[in-house]
């Protein structure tokens, strides 16, 4: 007669098993845990559920991490592609040592290279100055047909005054010598002034004395104006300046 084989079991070999029947436990309950939620949140349209709902909300989250990231994308492109501005360059480190260089041709390249590092920035800042002070002059010089249509303005108003005063003059003459002399000095006091002021305001552009409105300029103006002006057009300013004072209709028509 044969007999059984024997098996020990220790009491480690318990412990596993509990621990093991208790791990297979846990699993159980997550599992029926996770189902009853499945079934628990169904929904009509294609048995979305809650795992629905979380796809939809990383779907949702990714999608806006995606339009953060093509937004601070756009934002570096267009930061990167804003137009700085431009500089044009004088001269390079390597020109600036060739021409030190053929000046001084015994100097040792250290010192070249040490020379040319400082003078390259106030060489190209100064080069810029003349660059845009050039081009300035370049932008005034392109505005020259409106300063030519701004002087055939000036010319047809001077041109229309100066009509007028001839007319009114005629028309004095007509009157008393008592009459005359009065409307003499009015005149004066309106037209004449008129193209007075609007001759000085033009020539004031020059000296960067000119007024948006000629008819507020008042005689201290224009004594300002005179000592602002060249010596070649000072003289018969002042006098046209003067005539307005005059007592006689002849002191400012004499002038033009």
């Amino acid at each position: 007669m044969k007999k059984s084989p024997v098996f020990l079991v220790t009491e480690e070999d318990l412990k596993q098993a509990a621990l093991l029947e208790n791990a297979m436990g846990r699993k159980e309950k997550k599992d029926e845990r996770r189902k009853k939620a499945t079934e628990g949140s169904g929904s009509s349209r294609g048995g979305g559920g809650l795992g629905n709902a979380r796809e939809i909300k990383i779907k949702k989250t990714k999608k806006k991490s995606r339009k953060d990231e093509d937004s601070d994308d756009e934002s570096q492109t267009a930061t990167t592609n804003k137009p700085k501005e431009r500089e044009i360059p004088f001269m390079s480190l390597e020109e600036i040592q060739d021409v030190l260089r053929k000046h001084v041709p015994d100097a040792p390249d250290e010192l070249l290279i040490e020379l040319s590092e400082n003078l390259i920035r106030p060489l190209t800042k100064n080069y810029q100055e003349v660059v845009r002070s050039v081009f300035m002059s370049s932008t005034s010089s392109s505005s020259g047909a409106s300063r030519k249509q701004t002087m055939k303005d000036f010319q047809e108003e001077v041109s229309t005054l100066y009509n007028n005063i001839r007319l009114f003059e005629k028309g004095i003459k007509l009157f008393t010598d008592e009459t005359q002399n009065n409307l003499s000095k009015h005149l004066l006091r309106t037209v004449c002034t008129d193209i007075t002021n609007l001759i000085f305001n033009f020539l004031a552009g020059d000296i960067m004395m000119a007024v948006e409105d000629s008819s507020t300029i008042t005689s201290e103006v224009r004594k300002k104006m005179l000592n602002k002006f060249q010596e070649e057009s000072r003289g018969p300013l002042t006098k046209l300046n003067s005539s307005l004072a005059g007592k006689v209709k002849s002191s400012l028509y004499t002038l033009f």
